[in-house]
């Protein structure tokens, strides 16, 4: 059984019955030409045979051309031509085998038939194809006249291909014919043999598709290279073509500008530091008129300068005005839109805000385009500017707050806040590339407080008036930028004249401190004074006002610790001539002796340092036993003295009336005067005789010696060295 798939779809299913007629004879001269052995081409097949018996439209006789599996694809086959003497149709064409249906024929033995297949498409893969077969058949699909050959050799589609795309061209219509640069890159190829390539080496012919706007621009192509004409400003797309006269053929299409030149032209940026923000300043000749309602259009290409914030500063040239119309990345438009500009007027645009490229070197192309709302009118190229490496100066060691006296005129500051001396601000800066530095002072400090001057690389400030302000110095290496360092200054008078006087010079006495000094500026309600003593001098936790004179002034303390007092002033006022006293209270001396820490005197206005004195520290001295007012004695905290003020302490919880009363110290021993006369012990005594003086008073108070109050004298009422 035989199965045929019509055009239509349909299995036609043919049974093969024995009484069927045999092969009659041989088709000779048998040949199957295709127009082209390429895989997957659609092309037409030419074949040809000898008739071996007489070819007639009766009984239902047809002829069927056979390509088999995987050969050439038949399904939309068409004859194209028969002859001599045959005339055919393509009635039943599948994928292998197209059934021609014969209408008329007078072909006899011997002639010879050709027939030309149309629309018949090569194998896919490359190689030899099936068999052919031409069969003369007759209703019952059995061969009368038979004949087979090899199919064909085909090889793979090797046509031309695009292997670089011409890039989009932009010229100038007065510069005349010119040959394109095919590679965009750094090499220069105008060959276009550069754009094209063929599989199969094939030697490649090229030419201009028809189509393209002729007024903007001519094209032509003279020994392989594209040769372009400006006619006039404008734009349109050509298409080039390449044949390799074998395989086929392949386009290519790109767009041309055509515009007039602008020149001359530059573009200087304000900074040429990387990163920076900065103004450009643009100029060009124009090369048309410019009018209300034309442009000019600044390009820079991306990762090169960002111009998403600029801002237009000014227009000049041929009394043009203009407004920034938009602003991108990449580029800035100016809209004029008032003046006018004749051909060869010069242009001035300076756009602000720019940021500069954020790596150094140097940057694409500026492009400045002229345009008339619509067409180009005018393009041309600047060089890209060279920017320096963003190894800009750095702060190393910040500059220390700085407090001085308006009197002490000027002062090279010691940029080391440690224990040595740095006057050089490269100990301050210094920079990366190992540029040289170059200082300065920046604008918006207040200069009625202190002045400020580099001289010789050294920072020299100048008191003017109390108060405080922030100085800011800047370090540039002239190549990739600056850096700032900002310190504050603070600028007091003198207190004249000063002097702190405790009422005791014993370490770790309980005393009062009385304050005098002149101050530098008026004081008035709101003010304050400060007195302050560092670590390790007298502890004013537990200070106390005293008393406070001078002008009208009245105040209080509104805070203390171990090493400062604050005193408010909440009322009245003082002059520069008056003179303050302020005593404090409460204040303790030093517990070890020598000399203590320096004394520091300070008037405020609540928040400038209006008046700073500093003097030195009292020498603090001690001793066993100290005479005080004639009623009480300071001891010195030896072990074996401590013993018997416990012993003195257990007796005054006893409440006798001529005890002696210790304070919360263990250093202090308060007597009645009306019992004791401490004026018969004389001043320098030793340890021995304080210690038995001390047992000598224990006595009197309690002559049976009980001690400890248990009514019975033993052991436990001993005291040391009885």
């Amino acid at each position: 059984m035989k199965s045929l798939t019509n055009r239509l779809g349909l299995v036609l299913l043919i049974f093969a019955f024995s009484q069927q007629p045999a092969v009659s004879a041989n088709l000779t001269n048998f040949s199957v030409t295709p127009a082209d052995l390429t895989t997957g081409v659609t092309t037409t097949y030419t074949i040809q045979f000898d008739a071996a018996s007489t070819i007639s439209t009766s009984p239902n006789r047809w002829l069927r051309f056979v390509t088999g599996s995987g050969g050439a694809n038949l399904d939309n086959a068409v004859v194209l031509s028969s002859s001599p003497n045959i005339s055919l149709s393509c009635t039943g064409c599948n994928a292998p085998s197209a059934f021609m249906t014969i209408s008329s024929s007078s072909v006899g033995p011997g002639d010879t038939v050709t027939i030309v297949l149309g629309n018949v498409i090569n194998p896919v893969t490359p190689g030899l194809g099936n068999n052919y077969t031409i069969n003369v058949e007759d209703s019952g699909y059995s061969a009368i006249d038979t004949a087979t050959i090899s199919g064909s050799t085909y090889i793979s589609n090797a046509g031309p291909v695009v292997a670089n795309q011409i890039p989009n061209q932009t010229i100038e219509s007065q510069y005349g014919a010119q040959p394109v640069d095919l590679d965009p890159g750094t090499a220069v190829n105008t060959n276009l043999n550069y754009t094209f390539t063929d599989g199969d080496g094939d030697p490649l012919t090229f030419s201009i598709i028809p189509g393209h706007d002729t007024n903007v621009v001519t094209a032509q192509i003279i020994s392989n290279e594209l040769i372009l004409t400006g006619q006039n400003t404008g734009s349109t797309s050509i298409t080039v073509e390449a044949d390799d006269n074998d395989e086929g053929t392949i386009t290519d299409t790109f767009d041309v500008t055509v515009y007039g030149s602008l020149g001359p032209a530059s573009v200087t940026p304000a900074s040429t530091t990387a990163g920076e923000t900065t103004s450009y300043t643009f100029t060009f000749r124009a090369a048309t008129t410019l009018n209300d309602g034309d442009f000019v259009i600044f390009n820079t290409q991306a990762g090169n300068q960002n111009q998403n914030n600029s801002t237009l500063q000014s227009i000049s040239g041929g009394g043009l005005t203009g407004t920034l119309s938009f602003n991108n990345e990449t580029r800035s438009v100016i809209w004029f839109n008032g003046g006018n500009a004749t051909p060869g007027t010069t242009i001035t645009v300076v756009l602000g805000n720019i940021i500069n490229p954020g790596a150094s070197g140097q940057a694409d192309d500026y492009v400045i385009r002229t345009t008339d709302g619509g067409d180009t009118t005018g393009v041309i190229n600047v060089a890209g500017t060279v920017f320096g490496s963003t190894s800009v100066p750095t702060v190393v060691n910040l500059i220390p707050n700085q407090s001085i006296n308006e009197e002490d005129g000027s002062i090279v500051v010691d940029l080391n806040s440690g224990p040595g001396v740095d006057t050089d601000l490269n100990y301050t800066f210094e920079d990366g590339d190992g540029h040289p530095l170059t200082f300065s002072i920046d604008s918006g400090y207040d200069t009625n407080v202190v002045t400020a001057a580099i001289i010789s690389d050294e920072l020299v400030i100048t008191g003017q008036g109390t108060g405080m302000t922030t100085v800011t110095v800047r370090a540039s290496d002239g190549i990739d930028g600056s850096v700032t360092d900002s310190f504050d200054v603070s600028v007091t008078g003198d207190l004249t004249p000063v002097s702190v006087t405790p009422s005791s010079l014993f370490a770790g006495e309980l005393e009062t401190y009385t304050i005098v000094f002149s101050p530098a500026t008026n004081l008035d309600s709101g003010d304050f004074v400060i007195f302050s003593t560092q670590a390790g001098g007298p502890d004013q936790t537990n200070s106390t006002l005293n008393q406070l004179n001078g002008g009208t002034l009245s105040g209080s303390i509104t805070a203390g610790s171990a090493n400062s007092t604050v005193v408010m002033f909440n009322g009245g006022s003082a002059s520069t001539s008056d003179t303050i006293t302020v005593v404090l209270g409460g204040i303790f001396n030093p517990t070890s002796t020598g000399l203590g820490a320096d004394y520091s005197v300070r008037t405020t206005d609540g928040s400038s340092t209006t008046g700073l004195s500093t003097l030195p520290g009292d020498t603090f001295i001690g001793s066993d036993l100290v005479f005080e007012n004639g009623f009480e004695i300071l001891i010195e905290s030896h072990t074996e003295i401590r013993k018997l003020l416990s012993q003195l302490a257990k007796q005054a919880s006893k409440s006798s009336s001529v005890m002696p009363q210790l304070d919360s110290h263990f250093n202090r021993i308060t007597f009645h005067e009306q019992t004791l006369n401490l004026s018969d012990l004389g001043q320098d005594k030793s340890l021995l005789d304080v210690m038995l003086w001390l047992e000598a008073v224990i006595a009197l108070e309690n002559p049976l010696g009980d001690f400890d109050g248990d009514g019975i004298y033993n052991e436990e009422d001993e005291l040391p060295f009885n």
